[in-house]
This record gives structure tokens, C-alpha cells and sequence, in this order.
């Protein structure tokens, strides 16, 4: 049975739907307010997702200090080799740059996931994983480096500091930076570096974190070897500590800040001296830990 509705009733509800209607300038109305809004919704969601990568860097901070420190506890004292890449047959490396055993690829993998499945691997067969047993550790979301290609591309963001049982470096004077094997041998643990966030864009790190300190306490011919990171609010990088802490630092000096912001994969060995930048070199050459500056 059909219903018949007069021509007045429809002519009401055709005027009651025109006055529901959004005009022209309502709708324009409308958008610009969500503009608005969005426009000042989305700077502090970005702020909040920075803080928040902050926060997880300096927890994966503090857990590779105490797993360093537990390694020591368990070793006579004895630092864990720093360099991913051991140098003798003895060296066991606190995370390898080739895993002895290397990890199965998945069919489709692309280059990158597979460059960080082998670096994972190599973190789980190293010295540090029974004492921190999560990969993920290694790794700051806010890095730079893992928003590359291949081969720039690294799933790793820190290295340990070199002079802490690492690489052999030849300072100024020809003469090798004269390292630390035993943490007992640290002095003043609160005030030297252990791990740091490394801006190298050549790809995975495959050494450890290096610079040329020189004597302290003026660091005359400081000068930077490994770039650090400036991936935190695009100026600031974590650290650890070889007390345990860890911290966040804005860098203070233009030129230092342009180099540790640089992806040039050519940069490598021309970071900034002590004159260029005095403030930020001078940070790390004190926190910098050799036989000079304990």
C-alpha cells in the first residue's frame, strides 16, 4: 500500500532539509577552524613524540651502562672490547659487525631489514646480550641513519667509546692514544663516557667511538674523529656514563652542531677541533677517558 503525501508536506520537508543545509561559508568555516587547530595540535604531538624517543634512548642508555658494569663484575675487572670488529682472537666484542653465526634471511626481505636483522644477530651473539638481552637497546628511533638506504642505512645508533678498550688510535705526535683495560683504572667514573650516539653515514658502525683528546686539562689539539648524533629536538644527543647515569645534551657550538647534523658519508675524520668548537669538543675530550685523563 502506497503512501500519498500531499504536495504541501513535501514542499515543508524540502524547506526543512534547505535549512539544515551547510551554506558555502559554514563549510569554509568549519575547515579553517580544523586547520587551526591542527596547526596547533600537531607541533606539540611532535614535541611529545620526541620527548617520548628521548625517554626510550636514555633507557636503553642506562641499560647498556649496567650491562657494561655487569660484564666488568663478572671479568676481574676487566672492560668488554669496544669495537665490533676484534682486533685478536681473544677480543670478545661487546657486539659483532659480522655475526659468527649469521642469521637466516626471510624470502622478500629488503636490504635494509636484513642489514638490521645481522645486527641484531651480532648484539645477540656478543659480550653484553646475556646481561642485557634485547637488541632493541642499540637502536634510537630518532636517528637519522635508519631513515637511509643502503648502504648508508644502520639499525645500530651507538658505539663504545674507543680508548675503553677499543681500537689502537695514534694521537698527536704519532704516538697511540694510550688506553684503559680495567675499569678499576677509571678515576673519576661519573665524568667519562661510555657509549655515544654515532652519526657515521656510511653505514653500520664497524669500529668504536674515536677522537683525538689530547693532554689534559686544556685539550689543545682536541679534535673530533667520529661524528657524534644531534638526532633529539635535531640539536641534542644521549650519552652513558661509566658510573651508570645517563644524560642528554644540547650541542652548543654552530659548526659542531652542522657536522653531527651532516648524512655526507665523507665526513668521516673531519669533525671539529677544539678553536672551531670550543664548547662541544671540550665536553667530549673531558668525558673522554684515556691513561691521561683517567
Amino acid at each position: 500500500m502506497k503512501t500519498r503525501y500531499s504536495e504541501q508536506t513535501v514542499r515543508q520537508a524540502q524547506a526543512s532539509w534547505r535549512q539544515r543545509r551547510f551554506t558555502l561559508i559554514e563549510l569554509l568555516v568549519v575547515i579553517a577552524i580544523i586547520a587551526i587547530l591542527a596547526a596547533m595540535l600537531l607541533p606539540a604531538l611532535s614535541k611529545a613524540k620526541q620527548r617520548a624517543w628521548t625517554a626510550n634512548c636514555l633507557g636503553n642508555q642506562r641499560q647498556l651502562a649496567l650491562a657494561w658494569t655487569m660484564y666488568a663484575d663478572d671479568n676481574r675487572e676487566e672492560m668488554v672490547y669496544a669495537s665490533p670488529v676484534p682486533m685478536t682472537t681473544r677480543d670478545f666484542p661487546w657486539i659483532w659487525a659480522t655475526p659468527p653465526q649469521m642469521p637466516t634471511p626471510m624470502p622478500g626481505m629488503s636490504a635494509e631489514a636484513w642489514q638490521g636483522l645481522v645486527e641484531q644477530a651480532g648484539y645477540r651473539q656478543g659480550a653484553l646480550f646475556q646481561y642485557a638481552p634485547n637488541p632493541n637497546i642499540i637502536h634510537c628511533p630518532a636517528g637519522s641513519r635508519n631513515k637511509l638506504k643502503v648502504p648508508q642505512y644502520s639499525f645500530g645508533s651507538v658505539s663504545l667509546v674507543g680508548c675503553l678498550n677499543g681500537e689502537n688510535i695514534v694521537g698527536y705526535g704519532g704516538q697511540p692514544v694510550a688506553r684503559l683495560f680495567k675499569r678499576s683504572e677509571l678515576m673519576r667514573p661519573s665524568d667519562r663516557l661510555l657509549f655515544v650516539e654515532e652519526n657515521d653515514p656510511r653505514g653500520e658502525s664497524v669500529g668504536s667511538w674515536l677522537m683525538l683528546p689530547d693532554v689534559p686539562p686544556a685539550f689543545t689539539a682536541a679534535r673530533v674523529v667520529d661524528s657524534p648524533a644531534a638526532w633529539h629536538d635535531s640539536a641534542n644527543s644521549t650519552f652513558n656514563w661509566a658510573d651508570g647515569h645517563a644524560s642528554n645534551r644540547k650541542w652548543m657550538d654552530a659548526t659542531f652542531l652542522t657536522h653531527a647534523r651532516s648524512a655526507d658519508p665523507n665526513k668521516y675524520a673531519w669533525g671539529s677541533t677544539l678553536s672551531q668548537a670550543p664548547r662541544d669538543v671540550l665536553f667530549l675530550a673531558n668525558g673522554y677517558a684515556t691513561k691521561e685523563n683517567p
